[in-house]
């Protein structure tokens, strides 16, 4: 007999009423025993979608807008609205702009025109220079002044800032004391060459006379204009304003100085016909008569 059935016997239990004793015990523990709480289920993870790597963030400098001036849309001219009558519209005739001519503005150069006047072998002073050279307008080749200047307390004159050129003419005057004038003055060679005219007398002859009308009367206020001939070439010549004044109340008139050369005298006025008269000066201080007699303009 072992330990326990000796335990068993002391206290009056026999083994089977053990047996008997555990198992009710456990059957009565089963049902009476809190039921267990649920074993919870761990959620699904799910794996994050494949993407593209992300870059690491990198410091950016975001460029400032520039601020755009607005341009303004062009805009196309309305055309105007033309209302249909069923007659034939008249065509409106356009006349082309014609441009004139011109002539390129003279190049500024380093050339240099002097010379010295001289009125009785004594230095004229403040005697006026004007330096001549061609145009093209729409009227055809015309002269144009393109340098002026003053002779000094010496007589001496200098036209300054010229180009090479063939062709230039120059034309002096001082009232009450004479004239002078030089053609077809060449500076050829390098730029920055001096031509130089040497002295030049002082011519102080005049112009004057008479216009009457057809009745033998005196005839006031007419023009009379003084043109002196340029030579442009050996078959082409020009004329340049001299001086033009108008006949007094007895029909006379005076001009001077007038130096020597070729000119044409013109007297005109409204309601009669213009006339011209060639006039050649040598060199003098003599006076020339040139008279007119007006007739009435042909209507």
């Amino acid at each position: 007999m072992n330990t326990l059935e000796k335990i068993a016997v002391t206290m009056g239990i026999t083994l089977s009423g053990i047996v008997l004793a555990a198992a009710l015990y456990m059957a009565a523990g089963r049902m009476f025993a809190p039921s267990a709480p649920p074993v919870e289920q761990p959620a699904e993870v799910k794996a994050p979608k494949a993407g593209p790597s992300k870059a690491p963030d990198v410091e950016r400098v975001i460029p400032v807008p520039q601020k755009k001036t607005p341009v303004p849309p062009k805009t196309q001219p309305k055309k105007p609205s033309v209302k249909n009558t069923g007659e034939e519209q008249p065509v409106k005739q356009t006349t082309p702009t014609v441009q004139p001519l011109q002539t390129p503005p003279v190049p500024v150069g380093k050339c240099v025109i002097k010379g010295k006047f001289l009125k009785d072998t004594a230095p004229a002073q403040d005697v006026s220079v004007e330096l001549y050279m061609m145009e093209r307008t729409p009227d055809g080749i015309q002269p144009k002044v393109i340098a002026t200047a003053s002779s000094n307390n010496e007589g001496i004159f200098e036209l300054t800032g010229l180009s090479l050129h063939v062709g230039y003419w120059v034309i002096a005057r001082k009232k009450g004391v004479g004239m002078a004038s030089r053609q077809m003055i060449e500076l050829t060679g390098n730029d920055g060459a001096v031509k130089d005219l040497g002295e030049m007398n002082l011519d102080n002859a005049s112009i004057k006379g008479t216009v009457t009308n057809d009745k033998q009367g005196p005839e006031s206020g007419v023009t009379i204009t003084i043109e002196k001939t340029i030579n442009i070439s050996q078959t082409n010549t020009r004329y340049v304003q001299i001086e033009k004044t108008v006949t007094d109340a007895s029909g006379g008139y005076v001009v001077e100085p007038i130096g020597e050369g070729r000119y044409y005298v013109r007297a005109e006025k409204a309601g009669y016909a213009a006339i011209s008269i060639p006039l050649t000066i040598p060199s003098s201080s003599q006076a020339f008569n040139r008279n007119f007699i007006l007739r009435p303009a042909h209507k």
